[in-house]
């Protein structure tokens, strides 16, 4: 009996410290939630190749009053650091990635995201809602 009960609190420790590093496939009809980290470290976002611009409103390069968040990104890079600056931080960041806006929703957290990976997956001939047969249905 004891055997069982030491074996689920520890699955339990190792799932609830793996939420802290999570992966996540690229999709630019969806707003990621990303718990940022406050107290302890910072949140890292990584993408596949460079990010190409970076745009919020309370998000800042250096200690700001006005500020939420506090950012290093340097440009060329595939990724960024971020930790908020306040409890009740909340922004909204968009990243221009591949020629495409990618939404994230950043709140200050006492259980972040420590790192975040976002990766594309393979494509398929599908197209979204449904497959066509030819071009020329396409212009139907």
């Amino acid at each position: 009996m004891k055997l069982h009960v030491i074996a689920a609190a520890l699955l339990f420790s190792a799932i609830a410290h793996a939420g802290s590093i999570v992966q996540k496939p690229l999709d630019e009809f969806v707003i990621y939630d990303i718990p940022v980290a406050l107290k302890t470290g910072t949140t890292t976002v990584m993408f596949p190749s460079e990010i190409t611009g970076l745009f919020a409103k309370s998000v800042a390069v250096q200690d700001q009053e006005n500020a939420g968040f506090l950012i290093s990104f340097t440009p060329g890079n595939f990724y960024f650091t971020i930790r908020a600056l306040k409890k009740d931080a909340e922004d909204h960041l968009t990243v221009i990635f591949n020629r495409k806006a990618y939404v994230f929703h950043l709140t200050a957290s006492d259980h972040p995201f420590y790192n975040v990976t976002l990766y594309q997956e393979k494509r398929s001939n599908k197209r979204r809602g449904g497959s066509m047969s030819s071009p020329s249905e396409f212009f139907r």
